[in-house]
């Protein structure tokens, strides 16, 4: 997480046999995240790259809103108040804290809403927004060449479901995030393949392929279906897709 990387060699080049097999996206390049706490940005610019929209991480991410005023916690850590990730990047995309600690320091991400306004702003065309993506839909549109950006609850680097509480947002409104109890955080990925076994997605988490299911394997690789859907219903099904 903390060493970003760009890979330039084809996305599926590793995976061989399965990947031919598959049900896969064409042209989605893998970039790995530039900034500690902030995967959305990353999983958009691939898949903004797959319409032939070339911007930076920090293009992208000045068009977010970036809210960095520090949240409010409890005497348990859990946030009482903090900024509205459906309208801006929430906290410090470079926060030297990362997961499902919050300090005064905190960087946190942005949700669908958010991702999918930039978007449409720069010109991709996005053709779902929002929750309630069925496993259905999500095969559905890979099959169709769509990539999908997902959220996904992550713990000790494995996707899995996680119990959510409340923030109330400076503007009133209220937020889900994963409880701290569960040591769980909010993640984001782009799926761009399936089979009967599982998804292949590009986890913005920089690192080497580890060439094992381990979920999620850092850079682009195969998770299972057990564990991507039980990350991906911590959101409630979260995902903005792209044409």
């Amino acid at each position: 997480m903390l060493w970003p990387l760009i890979l330039t060699v084809p996305a599926f080049a590793q995976d061989g046999q399965r990947l031919a097999a598959a049900h896969t996206v064409s042209h989605v390049p893998y970039y790995g995240q530039v900034y500690t706490e902030d995967c959305e940005t990353a999983a958009l610019q691939m898949a903004l790259a797959h319409e032939n929209i070339e911007l930076s991480q920090a293009a992208l991410l000045s068009l977010e809103r970036v809210s960095r005023q520090a949240p409010l916690l409890d005497s348990n850590g859990r946030v009482i108040r903090w900024g509205n990730p459906n309208t801006s990047f929430v906290g410090d995309p470079n926060a030297g804290s990362i997961g499902s600690g919050y300090t005064a320091a905190s960087g946190y991400g942005t949700y669908a809403p958010n991702i999918a306004r930039v978007a449409d702003l720069v010109g991709a065309t996005v053709l779902w927004s929002g929750k309630g993506l069925s496993r259905a839909q999500l095969e559905n549109y890979i099959s169709h060449n769509h990539p999908v950006i997902a959220w996904v609850g992550n713990r000790a680097g494995r996707m899995r479901w996680a119990p959510l509480s409340i923030w109330t947002a400076w503007d009133g409104s209220r937020v889900e995030y994963p409880d701290p109890s569960a040591l769980a955080y909010e993640h984001c990925v782009l799926v761009v393949g399936w089979d009967a076994e599982g998804v292949y997605i590009h986890d913005p988490l920089d690192g080497a392929r580890n060439g094992s299911n381990v979920n999620p394997v850092v850079g682009p690789g195969w998770v299972t279906w057990t564990s991507f859907l039980a990350g991906f219903r911590t959101f409630g099904g979260m995902a903005v897709v792209l044409k």
